[in-house]
């Protein structure tokens, strides 16, 4: 009886220590551009995560706000951050003493730290400029809440990210966000 007992608490023991909580939800989140950077030049991208899937994404714009809206649905294990966005910008110039256009890519960057979604009332103001060079914002909170991200979100732009590349969920699959 006493050898069931051990076999029993240490089964249970073994089951809820392994154990990952998780969820899934709808999310939102909208991101501004300086005039500088016209609407209907960026293109969209996430990074592909393990641990949060984007089941479903895409996007509209709003050409007076100079602004793009993301929204999807996505399945994450709790604590797992949020993919990685891209938003890419291609132009094209001739330079002195050139024949053919060079063309050149540049991309912003939202990294989330410790969001897993993005629900709630967005309340926060995200912003890209070129005259600011802001190229990566950290969206990050100090406590995982799940009801309304918006409201706990800190925001950090830096010019360039020269923290812990394990921060900055960059993968080798990048994907494009199609448009509503």
């Amino acid at each position: 009886m006493k050898k069931l007992m051990l076999c029993i608490f240490t089964l249970s023991i073994t089951l809820t220590s392994f154990s990952q909580a998780s969820n899934s939800g709808h999310f939102e989140l909208t991101v501004h551009f300086d005039t500088d950077i016209p609407i209907e030049t960026i293109v969209p991208h996430y990074f592909k995560t393990s641990g949060n899937v984007l089941n479903s994404v895409s996007y509209s714009i709003n050409k007076l706000e100079n602004s793009m809206t993301l929204k999807g649905y996505n399945s994450y294990i709790v604590n797992v951050n949020f993919p990685l966005l891209a938003f890419m910008v291609t132009s094209s110039n001739i330079p002195e003493h050139e024949i053919k256009p060079i063309e050149t890519k540049r991309f912003y960057y939202l990294s989330s730290h410790n969001v897993s979604s993005y629900t709630g009332e967005q309340n926060k103001h995200i912003f890209f400029s070129k005259k600011k060079e802001h190229l990566v914002i950290i969206a990050s909170q100090k406590i995982n809440h799940a009801e309304n991200v918006h409201q706990t979100l800190e925001l950090n732009k830096v010019h360039y990210y020269d923290g812990d590349p394990m921060n900055l969920s960059i993968t080798n699959e990048l994907v494009k966000i199609n448009r509503l």
